[in-house]
């Protein structure tokens, strides 16, 4: 088992998140906006040093200990969401993360403004079923 799924059901267990303390549906839903919380708060930093870019009028200033600890912290929230609500629903997330991740850099087809590729270019896109934990 690898130590985030360790991490995770640890962490489910010591404060009793999950299907095994109430039903799915609650459990999930739950969760799942204790995860969007956690998006918004990594939102608020992201566009603390966007807006840090844009009053410095486009000179590179870099990034403040202070932005940098809570971005951190933030993207750390939203990874420890994301396992825990994988781990509640058996998905294997670090075999669908190198599925995804695979198939991403196998796409290299037209790009949007922001770098995301619109268009697969031919590439099959990978089937997560075998991504379930037994």
């Amino acid at each position: 088992m690898d130590d985030y799924r360790y991490l995770a059901q640890r962490f489910r267990e010591e404060t009793e998140i999950g299907p095994e303390y109430r039903d799915l549906d609650h459990a999930v839903q739950g969760h799942w906006r204790v995860a969007k919380e956690e998006f918004d708060e990594l939102d608020v930093e992201v566009e603390n040093l966007i807006r840090a870019y844009e009053l410095s009028q486009g000179e590179q200033v870099g990034i403040s200990s202070e932005q940098y600890n809570g971005l951190a912290e933030e993207m750390a929230d939203v990874l420890v969401t994301i396992h825990v609500l994988a781990d509640m629903l058996g998905i294997d997330i670090e075999k669908a993360y190198q599925k995804k991740m695979m198939y991403n850099l196998e796409k290299s087809s037209d790009k949007d403004e922001n770098g995301k590729v619109t268009d697969d270019g031919g590439a099959e896109k990978p089937n997560f079923g075998d991504t379930h934990n037994e």
